[in-house]
């Protein structure tokens, strides 16, 4: 099991020392680590590559030579690609996890006063059986009722999304 230590601050993480995620629950992000190593261990070979091919000029014919500097050129532009690919990727990851930590300081700062504006509503509305809202708030406190929200950071930042969003959606 793959598992990211997040850069924090005390402040980041008030009740959640050492913040960890699975690489695995997220399935993008784990390809993304995967493929990230496979092109950098391709970097490797293909600057190994140019080495070898550079090194054995001697003894060869005309069409050897050729070829030799075509391979070189191909390899140049193949090394190109995944220099770039390698970038993106990374990229990618820096701004996910950054947004993670984003998500996460939003939940401290604002998750009791999000869990409070969603309780009131629904203490309002109880009696209102075809109120979409009404019942994408039961969904998700359904979904934490066996869960201990001030241990599992995780579970704490996915349910603060969750009434978040329904009670704070926004306009198409």
């Amino acid at each position: 099991m793959n598992t990211i230590k997040l850069k924090n601050s005390p402040e980041s993480a008030k009740n959640f020392e050492k913040l960890r995620f699975e690489v695995e629950k997220f399935p993008h992000l784990d390809y993304v680590m995967q493929s990230t190593n496979r092109n950098e261990r391709l970097i490797s070979l293909l600057n190994e590559k140019k080495v070898l091919l550079g090194e054995s000029k001697t003894k060869k014919t005309d069409l050897q030579k050729v070829e030799d500097e075509i391979t070189l050129i191909e390899t140049d532009e193949r090394l190109a690609k995944l220099h770039k690919q390698l970038d993106e990727k990374k990229k990618y990851y820096q701004e996910f996890t950054e947004k993670l930590l984003e998500h996460i300081d939003d939940c401290n700062e604002t998750f009791e006063k999000e869990l409070q504006k969603a309780i009131t509503y629904l203490n309002d509305n109880v009696n209102s059986k075809n109120n979409d809202k009404v019942k994408d708030l039961e969904n998700a406190f359904e979904t934490i009722k066996d869960k201990d929200l001030n241990t599992d950071w995780e579970n704490r930042v996915v349910f603060f999304l969750a009434i978040k969003r329904i009670m704070n959606p926004k306009k198409k």
